[in-house]
């Protein structure tokens, strides 16, 4: 998963170092196309342009020569789409020609201001983003629930105009007596899972939580300690911030719609309970996105993947995607 925010960059500079190469598309069949709109070309970086990759992606020792610097200012807005794979490219591309990165980030810019406008007026509370990072570590640390049975999380008053939280691992209280040995190891390995959470909730959110563990007898914690609060319905506020930061940036989408998983019918979503995004793609004939090019398909693919990364980033929210075709909006 990619917690971390992107930097937003200055296309029109890596092209003129010569860092990246806006071309015309390759057509799935190791040749070149004609692009079929303004938006249609592909992105190459200096790590595409090696002898091995030429060797095994020859179509772009042709699309060199066919290069849609008019394409530059549609990749500039676009690029939020990219695959994780691609911006590690860009970025990989820098350092190998000796640059530095901070030299091509666009400070401040318009994509990251309006996310960022979106939660403050929401008042987006992070203690989900919490829960579900926490839910994921002791997940990887305990699958089989051997030592913590489970935990829960307390917002304290603010301090300095922020939250601060508190969690309560429960650890499973042995029903033996154990040695001073034994108990040490004990003392080892609840200190680590309450350093992993901890570490875990700094790096990945940004919020120092204060640790506690309590021994307990699993089979009579409370209920009332360890069930979830009532969930409220983030759709309306899912929908604003993909409208914002993807919709706005990508004139083949017509809209995207998010349902709840309550009110969505299917098998799946009752295991899982899984928030549900639907992207409407503009396509078909008599558009301009058609005949749909492995460009096109690539870029689609890249927007549902920004989606799904920009959910979990902000509300710590895994999401079923799906995606229709419509000719007009």
């Amino acid at each position: 998963m990619r917690l971390n925010k992107r930097h937003i960059l200055d296309i029109q500079r890596l092209v003129d170092d010569k860092i990246i190469f806006i071309t015309v598309p390759g057509d799935g069949q190791g040749g070149i196309t004609k692009p079929n709109w303004e938006g249609d070309c592909s992105v190459l970086t200096l790590l595409n342009l090696t002898p091995e990759e030429l060797k095994l992606n020859p179509w772009r020792k042709k699309a060199m020569k066919h290069k849609l610097p008019q394409c530059i200012p549609h990749v500039q807005k676009e690029q939020s789409s990219w695959s994780n794979i691609k911006y590690k490219q860009v970025l990989d591309s820098i350092k190998e020609a000796g640059k530095d990165i901070e030299d091509y980030v666009i400070k401040d810019n318009n994509l990251q201001e309006t996310i960022r406008k979106v939660l403050r007026e929401e008042k987006k509370d992070i203690s989900k983003s919490i829960k579900k990072l926490v839910d994921d570590v002791l997940l990887d640390i305990d699958p089989d629930k051997k030592y913590v049975c489970g935990y829960d999380l307390f917002e304290l008053t603010f301090i300095e105009g922020k939250p601060k939280y508190k969690i309560i691992v429960y650890f499973k209280l042995s029903s033996k007596p154990i040695s001073w040995t034994s108990a040490q190891v004990t003392h080892q390995r609840k200190e680590a899972i309450l350093n992993e959470i901890q570490d875990y909730i700094l790096n990945y959110i940004g919020e120092y939580v204060i640790m506690y563990s309590q021994n307990t007898n699993c089979k009579k914690i409370d209920e009332s300690i360890l069930k979830e609060e009532t969930e409220k319905d983030l759709s309306r506020l899912m929908e604003e911030l993909l409208n914002n930061a993807l919709v706005r940036h990508h004139e083949n989408i017509c809209k995207i719609k998010v349902t709840a998983p309550w009110n969505i019918e299917s098998p799946d979503n009752k295991k899982y309970g899984n928030y549900a995004v639907t992207t409407y793609f503009i396509s078909g004939p008599n558009t301009k996105f058609w005949p749909r090019t492995q460009a096109i398909r690539q870029n689609e693919t890249e927007i549902m993947d920004e989606a799904l990364n920009l959910i979990y980033d902000w509300f710590g929210k895994s999401v079923f995607l799906h995606y229709r075709h419509v000719n007009e909006c």
